[in-house]
């Protein structure tokens, strides 16, 4: 079994890989073109407050087949998206698949809906006076997408949560443990052993209820519990400990922000969704408001990234060359402690 080599130490323990600059915009593009529509809706498209009169008239005009398209573009967009990411869920390689099948599956009944209902006149020219148009639906079917995406991250902010309690990172790491085992990456394992051991040596120290809480998990996962689990933790497991911890911290920070704006998405959208249906001008007022933050929000994050990253020459430039403000060249620092930047939570 793996867990026989949990008395190694001090191996390390590669970071990921970035991921390719495709992956990367599967993720980034829906919410760029999120952006980029909810301001051109704003340009083109007057809040109405009944049917003599608008809350404010638009910046510019435009043909309503234009804006159609616009409406509709979004959708389809939003949809290819949707289904780029359930077969990037299906195709990875990962002790999660129940839960990516899960997300991959919402991904498609997502995507497969704005499909459907984004233009579709035969649906809605037969129906309630409401639906007539081709495009009555495209608004809803939005807000729904909004709700599959909502439900995905609540998936993740579960998990993330999760890790940041120890027996529940424990849970995780023993049940990816088997799964590499049964791939035979030998490397792998090796460098899960080291990971789990450290952390247990540090969460049990002088704690009876912890050791007994460790080998209850073990004993669940069906592995067996080397002694070498309890061992005094020296300064060294302490620290690279403290810093696992706070990325746990930081990932779980990071999926409760990225779920408050999907969820403030979702609430704008439904607002406006139902306000095309019932007369209610705080509901367009209100959805606009949130979905109006959320782009600018999107805006803001986005916007290094549009910008070329420059890198600082080698050598000291301007007044720094002439020898007036000479600035020596620093000493690498070491650290007594091992593979600081190596380990991976």
């Amino acid at each position: 079994m793996g867990n026989d080599k949990l008395s190694q130490r001090g191996k390390s323990i590669p970071e990921k890989s970035p991921r390719p600059f495709p992956y990367k915009m599967s993720e980034e593009k829906p919410e760029v073109v999120y952006a980029g529509c909810v301001t051109l809706s704003h340009l083109y498209s007057p809040i109405p407050i009944d049917l003599n009169n608008t809350l404010y008239q638009p910046v510019f005009t435009m043909p309503s087949q234009a804006l159609r398209g616009i409406t509709v573009g979004w959708n389809y967009s939003d949809a290819l998206d949707a289904f780029i990411a359930a077969y990037e869920l299906l195709k990875k390689d990962t002790y999660h698949k129940k839960r990516n099948k899960v997300k991959a599956a919402l991904n498609i009944l997502s995507g497969t809906q704005l499909l459907i209902f984004s233009d579709n006149y035969g649906l809605t020219n037969f129906g309630s006076a409401a639906l007539a148009g081709a495009t009555a639906l495209a608004s809803p079917a939005f807000a729904f997408a909004m709700l599959c995406d909502l439900i995905n991250l609540s998936i993740d902010l579960f998990y993330a949560a999760r890790k940041t309690e120890f027996e529940g990172w424990l849970e995780e790491k023993l049940l990816k443990l088997r799964y590499l085992e049964e791939q035979n990456n030998h490397q792998k394992v090796d460098e899960l052993n080291n990971l789990i051991a450290l952390r247990c040596r540090v969460y049990s120290h002088e704690d009876e209820n912890r050791k007994n809480a460790i080998k209850t998990i073990f004993e669940r996962h069906r592995f067996n519990i080397p002694p070498q689990l309890f061992e005094i933790p020296s300064d060294d497991d302490k620290f690279q400990n403290s810093r696992i911890q706070n990325k746990l911290d930081d990932k779980f920070y990071k999926s409760l922000k990225d779920w408050t704006v999907k969820f403030i998405s979702f609430s704008g959208m439904t607002l406006l969704a139902v306000s095309s249906f019932v007369a209610c001008p705080p509901l367009v007022i209100i959805g606009t408001v949130l979905v109006t933050a959320v782009s600018i929000y999107y805006v803001q994050k986005h916007f290094r990234k549009l910008i070329p990253e420059t890198k600082p020459d080698e050598k000291q430039v301007s007044v720094a060359e002439q020898g007036i403000f000479k600035t020596q060249p620093q000493k690498s620092q070491t650290f007594c402690f091992r593979n600081l930047k190596t380990l991976r939570v």
